[in-house]
């Protein structure tokens, strides 16, 4: 659901940025035909004792920056976002969206 989130904030940004001929108003069942993972893109990090697995992967609507998943201790998802921004958001959620 993560990743349909962060795909939606582009969807709802489209209108104001002209971007619609690039965005399809799909179902959440869909999102990840847009996303090409780019699994030699990993990264491993520490971060208060936990290890971090950041995989990065393009996505239809954001080929700029893609998008990041990172996992904590290999197991737990503790974020989505864009691949520019920290490993984990100040919040504690795993995905936060900038109004």
């Amino acid at each position: 659901p993560y990743v349909y989130q962060f795909y939606r904030m582009y969807f709802d940004m489209a209108d104001e940025y002209d971007w619609e001929q690039y965005l399809p108003d799909i179902p959440e069942s869909q999102v990840w035909t847009l996303v090409d993972p780019i699994w030699d893109r990993c990264t491993v990090a520490w971060d208060n004792n936990n290890v971090l697995i950041v995989v990065e992967a393009e996505t239809e609507w954001d080929i700029e920056h893609g998008m990041m998943m990172v996992l904590q201790n290999g197991t737990k998802l503790v974020k989505v976002g864009m691949a520019v921004e920290s490993y984990t958001n100040p919040d504690g959620s795993i995905f936060f969206r900038q109004e």
